[in-house]
């Protein structure tokens, strides 16, 4: 089985950023309230109209570029979101007639906050075999298109923003190499962070003129928003990290790493998982930007490297927990 590694890895945000003082006036809220739980996160929007296959686009030239190869030279294309640009068909489609490139096998990922590490680990196995030679997997968001902006559960719209990341990835060892992947999913806590308007087991209803994707019942209880249940997330994520992360670790040969890159939606999660984890690592790398779901963690990669966080030849885990409910860990080499 070959080896894998991620040859170049490029993230951004959108230019236009929402500040917490002109989030609060959205939200009819006090602004010291939305400071309180954004802690000074740069929370990012994208224009109307842009999806997140748009984002990716910008982003993968920049990856492809680094990597020294053209978007014709990309085997396959795996794209994790959990905010698809069109109900079908999927966000890799759109990425891949963006990238001016046609007739590539593509597949959308949509394991929610885990999204980066399950593209990373699909695109790892067709690697692996030699079913390919060049995969980019990318990650992208638009949560601030999605949130409630009426000031009823507001803690999503302070907490998220929206963001890219793209990696190429490639058989071989060496710098970037990914040691281990693992993560998992247990559906039966899928109402921790969820969305369940508009949806396809709702059937239209006939008798109408124009049909009906969302009952008046639906819309006024705010069931076409993303809605989270904190206590829950945070008790998932606190039992499943640890263990996640141990699983990656032993897959990977190591007891622990120089650095681990940790995201989750509520930061007091976030500082309570490095508390449970600092076991694991010499280092904890706290995330620079909003949370963007599967983009959070690529992001937050992709800010502490320019920011000289990493030496080369470092070990560094990823970690998430989230939506599905999914946790997650990867390990790879610097």
């Amino acid at each position: 089985m070959n080896r894998v590694r991620i040859v170049a890895l490029a993230g951004d945000v959108p230019a236009t950023l929402l500040d917490d003082r002109e989030l609060s006036l959205s939200l009819g809220l006090d602004a010291a309230r939305v400071a309180s739980i954004s802690r000074g996160m740069k929370r990012a929007s994208a224009a109307d109209g842009q999806g997140p296959a748009d984002l990716a686009a910008d982003v993968a030239q920049k990856a492809l570029e680094s990597a020294g190869v053209s978007a014709n030279d990309v085997d396959l294309l795996v794209f994790a979101t959990t905010t698809p640009d069109i109900t079908f068909p999927g966000s890799a489609c759109l990425l891949q007639a963006k990238l001016g490139i046609h007739g590539q096998p593509c597949i959308d990922v949509r394991s929610q906050c885990t999204g980066f590490l399950t593209a990373l680990d699909v695109a790892a196995r067709f690697l692996a075999t030699g079913a390919c030679r060049r995969v980019l997997v990318a990650a992208a968001d638009v949560p601030t298109h999605v949130n409630r902006y009426d000031g009823v559960a507001p803690e999503l719209a302070i907490l998220t923003g929206d963001g890219a990341a793209v990696a190429i990835v490639e058989a071989g060892a060496g710098r970037g190499e990914l040691l281990a992947v693992a993560a998992r999913i247990d559906g039966r806590r899928h109402r921790e962070l969820w969305c369940e308007f508009p949806a396809s087991r709702h059937r239209v209803r006939c008798d109408t003129a124009r049909g009906e994707r969302v009952t008046r019942e639906a819309f006024e209880s705010g069931a076409l928003y993303p809605r989270a249940d904190f206590p829950a997330l945070r008790a998932t994520a606190l039992e499943e990290v640890p263990k996640i992360l141990d699983s990656a670790l032993r897959a990977s040969g190591l007891a622990r790493v120089d650095a681990l890159v940790l995201a989750h939606l509520d930061p007091s999660i976030e500082d309570a998982l490095v508390e449970r984890l600092a076991r694991h690592c010499g280092r904890v790398v706290r995330r620079r930007t909003a949370y963007g779901f599967g983009s959070t963690l690529p992001l937050a990669l992709v800010t502490a490297s320019a920011a000289g966080d990493f030496v080369d030849g470092e070990t560094v885990a990823l970690a998430t927990a989230g939506s599905g409910a999914s946790w997650g860990a990867a390990v790879l080499r610097w």
